[in-house]
């Protein structure tokens, strides 16, 4: 079972876009906290009853989280119940054997509204600065509040996760962390103890040796790149993968590098991965997204 965050403005159980957005537009200023409370007040004056329970142990604090270094701080495992849950069968349903599709390197809002409506599983923000599918927090402030609830969306980082990804939780701008570089378990556990969904990738040359989080966590394999952690287009020896999965079969896999229409149908058939992860073989140009390929990859998949 994932363990959904929290803190995620519109789950499927609360459907007032309006509302949503409202939360989603109070002044940054305000803590998470205060924003929370306010917003139990609204909700209570409108007579709304049900928000779901949070298991989500992060609190902002602006102060803490801007640690130096690896000293880093421990929350508060006790929140405040005041939130809006995103829909734990979103989350199950991607981490799941049955395979979805997630389109990474989203740049515009047109493109992600896009992607919800054909029911797209998930799409990726990039939040690290040298990729050509750069999506700066304040472009993706504008992107993921519109297709909160509607979509996964996923904050992809290249060791540098901290302090961003926490404010972007908190914010309630992305619902799974995904690192792309050199993290170590250590990294990864950081999170799965907030509570926050965690996608590592790994290069299909550097699989990892240690112990793999058993909820909220999938792995994501790589064509190997070098020094640019990914982006390549290119394919590997899907074997690798396969062999992986066969080994780990409780691990949720997501399969990336070079997929496209032309061999998404084998990529499947090969690894058999919770998803497919796909950036260049979904585009016109890069963080331009191609529909006519993404509907081409939607067919392969239902």
């Amino acid at each position: 079972m994932v363990r959904a965050p929290a803190c995620h403005a519109g789950g499927r159980g609360f459907e007032s876009r309006p509302l949503r957005h409202f939360y989603s537009v109070l002044p940054t200023r305000l803590t998470l906290h205060n924003r929370r409370v306010f917003c139990a007040l609204v909700l209570e004056a409108l007579q709304i009853d049900h928000i779901p329970n949070s298991q989500f142990k992060h609190r902002n604090n602006r102060p803490e989280i801007f640690f130096q270094g690896r000293d880093i701080p421990s929350f508060p495992a006790a929140p405040e119940n005041v939130t809006f849950g995103l829909s734990t069968h979103m989350l199950d349903d991607f981490f799941s054997s049955i395979p979805s599709l997630k389109i990474c390197g989203v740049t515009t809002l047109g493109d992600a509204e896009r992607l919800a409506e054909l029911k797209v599983a998930a799409l990726g923000l990039n939040f690290w600065p040298s990729s050509k599918r750069y999506c700066s927090p304040e472009n993706a402030s504008t992107i993921a509040s519109h297709v909160a609830g509607d979509i996964l969306r996923v904050g992809v980082f290249v060791n540098n996760s901290l302090p961003l990804a926490i404010e972007l939780i908190d914010e309630c701008l992305i619902d799974i962390v995904q690192l792309h570089g050199d993290e170590t378990a250590d990294d990864i556990n950081f999170f799965i103890d907030q509570g926050i969904p965690v996608i590592k990738a790994v290069s299909a040359d550097k699989l990892p040796d240690y112990e793999l989080p058993s909820y909220n966590f999938a792995l994501l394999i790589d064509t190997p790149a070098g020094k640019d952690y990914g982006g390549t287009g290119k394919t590997f020896d899907w074997s690798i993968a396969g062999k992986f999965v066969q080994k780990h079969p409780k691990i949720p896999t997501l399969l990336a590098g070079g997929i496209n229409p032309a061999n998404a149908a084998e990529a499947l058939t090969a690894v058999k991965p919770a998803a497919l992860d796909i950036a260049s073989g979904a585009e016109s140009a890069p963080g331009i997204k191609d529909f006519r390929k993404i509907q081409a990859l939607m067919q392969t998949l239902s």
